[in-house]
């Protein structure tokens, strides 16, 4: 997938495997007033009959500046048609020309269904602001859709006036387990979730999974924010097992501020269900740790595995700074993964990638990211495929894919 701030989304396939890719086609917009297409996320059902996308639909109501809904397309021919969009996420904006908008889309499934009534479900989650007399608030917003994406139930919100980068995944019969960060000072986060029993329909209590982390990313990567925005890359990436067992990997920063180009670790948490504010594990650092550059952008997927002591084989990639020659001028994709344990980190990228240098008119278009494994499946006991956008120089914009035999 492929986004566009002034245009639509492009979805491109592969049918050997990552080998070669078909050529781009348009995923569908809302109607011919709409301004651009951001922030494209892409899933698979768990029985591969259909691939789902969710991705920002520019305004449609003739406000350039104001991004109000989240779209959710279709594909039963591995991508080559795509159905018309629904509407599961939408903000309406406000009578009196106060600002919303919608950002951060994500749609998930069940990875590991126990059930039948699992494969059809989507689950939409997004995070909505309210700018009102120069003050914003965040809100969560999900939708659930029970029939492959036919249609979807009225979104609920999850949190109200809190909450940023909202994730969410199905679990093990109908658990549902919805995370995001959230902070009430500049120097600490928490990662707070609730879990839906009833694929769902309804949620319970708010619960934290990581309490009091220090610290966030910095809005832009330093030193001093020298280089692409970073803030998003620490948002938390979800994975139920087959046990039932929820993993959460997630950045922060182990050094406040960002007058190095120290800005970022890679953490992961774990807990049996039932989940709750007691029986997350602490967190534990997947990154060796020892280059003092940036990581970010984590994503964690995973596949069953009858030779794994837990029954199944976790793998988490992120973006990587470790190779720059100056500060976090350069990124790679590294990751790892369990067999009896967490290894040692393993290169996935070719060659290094050029960091954005943020200057005047560069900084609306400086993201690079996120990473993502879990829109791919694992093809193997040993093949996980990875995803990535790239900068080879400046304007010089790519998505690359690594099909990656891992040890």
């Amino acid at each position: 997938m492929l986004d566009s701030l002034d245009g639509p989304c492009l979805a491109t396939r592969s049918e050997d495997g990552g080998q070669t890719w078909a050529d781009a086609v348009t995923l569908p917009q809302g109607n011919s007033n709409t301004f651009g297409c951001d922030a494209p996320v892409v899933r698979w059902s768990p029985d591969s009959s259909r691939v789902y996308a969710a991705y920002i639909d520019g305004s449609h109501e003739g406000d350039r500046g104001s991004r109000d809904r989240i779209l959710v397309s279709s594909s039963a021919d591995n991508g080559k048609t795509w159905s018309d969009p629904l509407v599961p996420i939408l903000v309406t904006p406000a009578d009196n020309g106060d600002e919303t908008d919608v950002s951060y889309p994500w749609i998930d499934v069940h990875t590991f269904p126990s059930n039948s009534a699992a494969n059809s479900k989507v689950y939409v989650i997004a995070q909505t602001f309210d700018r009102r007399n120069s003050l914003t608030t965040s809100h969560t917003v999900f939708a659930v859709s029970n029939n492959h994406g036919a249609s979807f139930r009225p979104q609920q919100e999850l949190t109200v006036n809190h909450g940023f980068l909202p994730r969410v995944i199905g679990g093990k019969d109908q658990d549902v387990l919805a995370c995001w960060g959230d902070s009430d000072n500049p120097d600490t986060f928490d990662i707070r979730c609730r879990t839906s029993s009833n694929f769902g329909v309804s949620f319970g209590k708010e619960f934290t999974a990581v309490n009091n982390k220090s610290f966030p990313l910095p809005g832009f990567l330093g030193p001093n924010g020298t280089y692409h925005e970073w803030a998003d890359g620490m948002a938390p990436a979800l994975m139920i097992t087959n046990n039932g067992v929820a993993h959460i990997a997630f950045a922060a920063d182990p050094v406040k501020g960002s007058t190095t180009a120290e800005d970022g670790d890679i953490f992961y948490v774990r807990s049996r269900p039932p989940y709750s504010g007691t029986s997350w594990t602490a967190p534990r650092r997947l990154n060796d740790g020892t280059d003092h550059k940036a990581q970010g952008h984590p994503t964690i997927t995973a596949k069953r595995d009858p030779n794994s002591p837990t029954g199944h084989v976790l793998s988490v990639c992120w973006e990587d700074h470790r190779n720059s020659v100056v500060d976090n001028d350069l990124y790679d994709v590294y990751c790892d993964r369990t067999l009896t344990g967490w290894g040692p980190d393993i290169r996935i990228s070719d060659s290094s990638y050029g960091s954005i240098p943020i200057a005047g008119f560069e900084d609306r278009i400086a993201r690079i990211g996120p990473v993502d494994s879990s829109a791919s499946r694992v093809l193997s006991d040993r093949s996980i495929h990875v995803i990535w956008s790239g900068n080879f120089r400046p304007r010089n914009f790519g998505i690359h894919t690594e099909r990656t035999l891992l040890p």
